[in-house]
C-alpha cells in the first residue's frame, strides 16, 4: 500500500460514485472518525458514505476500496513517529481560494466524523484538545471571499492554519488513543 493520497484521484472516484463530498471532506471525515474511535471508524465510514448504495455496482466497489485505502493510509500516517500526516487539500498551493475552501470542507468532514464516533471518550479530552475542536469548528465559518486576492502574507497565514490543523488533529488523536490504551479500572475491580 502506498503512503500517499492523491487529491484529484480521490475526488474523481467520489464524483463517479456520485457522493456529494470532495476529497478534502472525505479525508476530514476519515480523520474525525479515526480520532473519535479507531476500532469502529471503518464501520462508521462505510455506513455514512456507502450505506444504501448498490454493493454490486462497480463504482460503489471502487469507491469502497478507495475509502478503505484512505482510511488505512491515514491511520498509518497518524501513527507515524516522523509526523508525515497532512491534510488532503487541492494540490496546487498557488490556488489559495481552492485550498481555503478545502480547509473549510476538511474541517466540516472532521467535525462530522468525530461527532458521530467519539462518544463517551470526548468527555476525557484534554483542555488543549477541546480548544482545538472549538477552533476547528470556527474554521468552518471562514469567509471564503477573503481568499480571492491573497498576498504573500495571507498565503503564509493559510499555510500556518494548515499546520495548526495538522497538529491539532494529531493532538486529539493522541488524547483518544491514550484513553483507549489505559486499562479500565472499574473492570479490574470486578
Amino acid at each position: 500500500m502506498t503512503d500517499t493520497l492523491e487529491y484529484q484521484t480521490i475526488n474523481d472516484v467520489l464524483e463517479r460514485a456520485e457522493l456529494e463530498l470532495d476529497a478534502s471532506q472525505a479525508h476530514g471525515l476519515v480523520c474525525g472518525l479515526i480520532c473519535g474511535d479507531f476500532p469502529s471508524s471503518l464501520q462508521h465510514l462505510n455506513q455514512e458514505l456507502m450505506g444504501g448504495m448498490d454493493e454490486n455496482d462497480s463504482l460503489t466497489q471502487e469507491c469502497r476500496r478507495m475509502l478503505t485505502q484512505m482510511h488505512g493510509i491515514t491511520k498509518d500516517l497518524m501513527d507515524d513517529v516522523e509526523l508525515r500526516f497532512h491534510l488532503l487539500l487541492p494540490d496546487d498551493p498557488e490556488e489559495m481560494p481552492a485550498r481555503a475552501k478545502g480547509i473549510v470542507d476538511w474541517c466540516q468532514g472532521f467535525l462530522f466524523g468525530y461527532g458521530i464516533n467519539a462518544g463517551e471518550q470526548h468527555k476525557h479530552l484534554s483542555t488543549d484538545a477541546l480548544g482545538a475542536l472549538e477552533d476547528i469548528s470556527e474554521f468552518t465559518r471562514m469567509d471564503l471571499a477573503e481568499f480571492e486576492h491573497l498576498d504573500e502574507e495571507d498565503q503564509e497565514s493559510l499555510q500556518d492554519l494548515e499546520e495548526y490543523l495538522r497538529m491539532a488533529t494529531l493532538m486529539i488523536y493522541g488524547d483518544i488513543a491514550a484513553q483507549q490504551e489505559e486499562p479500565d479500572n472499574e473492570e479490574e475491580l470486578h
